[in-house]
């Protein structure tokens, strides 16, 4: 009997030790009750943060060409283009386009590949206007054309042709003739003329802020048919003759296809919404139509008149 006991009880002593001696694992005793208490191991040695790039050569530099390429164009492509605020203080400095963050209104810069390294720097100095559209927005146009002949200035050659679109905006009402800023001999004209495949797109503030009192269907009707010959929406025809005479006052001169103009700064949301408010309300069509009608003019606005 004595010797079960003795046996007993080295059995349980020699358990407690073996639970002792697991990693990570403590042993204690409250009111005479065992707890067994588990802590974390360490993490081993061989596992790293992944925000943190691996030893040795760049796994990106180390790619193909095509593939690289791919990857620069994705990281440099913003929804919103390039931006450059045409400042009449700020003409004889060099080009600075930025993006804007339409919900922080924060500017950042259009490259953060050239502050990865050396090679990148190289690699994509400039890329950044091959991907993007390219905006210059002033209170004046002489100010906005006037830093857009600087830029033309600074850019090489082979740099003019990667540009897709390029987009004027200005906050004055254009009570003026444009032809001084667009018309022929101009940097923007010739422009045009020396790159067909860009399109300069010059976007007039002349209607938004009158959505109360001047319908911006009247607005597209009379600049398309100033410029291109013809009415978009024909089942919108009406008070016109006003309209063509104000467009044909601001640009009636010979302009090449690519050369093109919309009559508001924005198309957005709120601006869609109370149009078709107009539609619907004031001149009685239903879903359907006014939605055609809202589909026209977007495509008008993004790609001009």
């Amino acid at each position: 009997m004595v010797q079960k006991s003795s046996l007993r009880s080295a059995t349980r002593s020699g358990a407690r030790s073996c639970r002792a001696a697991l990693p990570g694992r403590t042993s204690s005793r409250s009111n005479g009750t065992a707890v067994a208490q588990v802590s974390e191991a360490p993490a081993p040695d061989n596992i790293k943060d992944p925000s943190i790039p691996p030893d040795g050569p760049s796994l990106l530099l180390q790619l193909p060409r095509e593939l690289k390429d791919m990857i620069y164009e994705y990281a440099l492509t913003n929804d919103h283009g390039l931006v450059e605020e045409a400042s009449s203080a700020a003409i004889n400095t060099r080009t600075r386009f930025r993006i804007l963050d339409s919900h922080s209104r924060q500017s950042t810069h259009p490259n953060p590949l050239k502050e990865v390294c050396r090679e990148t720097y190289y690699a994509t100095r400039g890329l950044a206007i091959k991907f993007n559209d390219l905006t210059w927005r002033g209170n004046t146009p002489s100010a906005a054309v006037l830093h857009f002949e600087r830029f033309l200035q600074q850019c090489a050659p082979f740099r003019k042709d990667w540009i897709k679109r390029i987009i004027f905006t200005f906050g004055s009402w254009p009570s003026l003739n444009l032809a001084f800023h667009f018309g022929p001999s101009t940097p923007p004209y010739d422009f045009c003329i020396q790159h067909p495949n860009a399109v300069v797109i010059v976007r007039l503030d002349c209607c938004i802020p009158f959505l109360s009192k001047i319908d911006y269907v009247y607005w597209v009707n009379a600049f398309h048919y100033v410029l291109r010959g013809s009415f978009p929406l024909p089942m919108l025809l009406g008070r016109d003759l006003l309209y063509e005479d104000c467009v044909l006052e601001w640009c009636g001169f010979q302009r090449p296809a690519n050369l093109r103009f919309t009559c508001s700064t924005t198309f957005g949301e709120r601006s869609q919404y109370v149009i078709r408010e107009l539609l619907s309300g004031y001149y009685g069509f239903g879903d359907t139509v006014a939605d055609a009608i809202l589909q026209v003019m977007r495509a008008l606005h993004k790609d001009g008149l």
